[in-house]
């Protein structure tokens, strides 16, 4: 059973090599696990969600859940309290939108220990085309062609493609989510990233599709977060290093708000 799902993975631990000598290398690992923030809150009018988690010391360890914190986001004008629900997961009381412009502060308490962040929304530019494309080996497949540019000099964005042919085949995991990205930063046109794994999936399937505009300092985040990870070991970037965070208090993660614009599409 296969799973397409792509998946940003949090390291905190970095492996050293070198071609000259062999060295004996200790690691001094981290006794006191660090709180992670994934939060990423839309203009969208919804239930906003984050999640929160405990950083590991050991590659591919499922991280452990942050179940008793306080937090909330809020404004000059407003104030938003959110409840754990399940597994780290937090949601919002009540449904609300992010404002256009305006600075929005995360507030977690927990053991004793207020973090903050603040993030302000950027304009996201408007949906292009997206096309599919046939697959050779097989005339009832498609695939989404690629056609969203890495590097742009008028943007930065992020593009969320959830793929579900469940109905069409009866399979449970017929289902991915894939991303792409757009940034602006002046040498990301010198990369050649590796090969993405292609997801083939039937004519007629459902396909939503997010492009959320990334403010810079989210967007560097990002760019950072793939650098440590996908595009590990590419010629440009061969010396990764620990992705930014704009938590407080010495946390992991990120909080951004963005404009997100959303499109369903068949594909065909």
């Amino acid at each position: 059973m296969t799973r397409n799902m792509r998946y940003i993975i949090w390291f905190t631990v970095f492996l050293c090599y070198s071609c000259e000598k062999k060295s004996d290398w200790s690691t001094n690992t981290d006794n006191h696990p660090k709180l992670v923030v994934q939060a990423l809150l839309t203009n969208e009018y919804r239930i906003q969600d984050l999640r929160l988690s405990l950083s590991t010391n050991e590659l591919n360890q499922a991280p452990t859940p942050v179940e008793d914190a306080s937090v909330t986001v809020s404004t000059a004008n407003n104030s938003f309290q959110f409840t754990h629900a399940a597994g780290g997961r937090y949601l919002s009381t009540v449904p609300f939108s992010v404002s256009r412009g305006i600075p929005h502060q995360l507030t977690i308490d927990w053991n004793g220990v207020d973090y903050l962040a603040l993030s302000t929304d950027t304009t996201v530019a408007p949906m292009p085309p997206i096309e599919f494309a046939p697959i050779q080996s097989d005339s009832t497949l498609l695939r989404i062609n690629e056609t969203i540019p890495l590097y742009s000099a008028f943007e930065q964005s992020m593009y969320q493609f959830d793929i579900d042919w469940r109905q069409l085949t009866g399979d449970s995991a017929a289902i991915a989510r894939i991303y792409d990205y757009t940034f602006s930063d002046y040498h990301i046109n010198e990369i050649l990233p590796p090969p993405k794994q292609v997801v083939r999936f039937p004519i007629g399937t459902p396909v939503i599709v997010r492009k959320y505009g990334l403010n810079d300092a989210y967007a560097h985040f990002l760019m950072s977060v793939l650098i440590a990870t996908e595009w590990n070991g590419n010629v440009f970037y061969s010396s990764p290093s620990s992705p930014p965070s704009n938590i407080s208090n010495g946390g992991l993660g990120f909080f951004a708000v963005s404009r997100v614009l959303t499109d369903t599409l068949i594909a065909q």
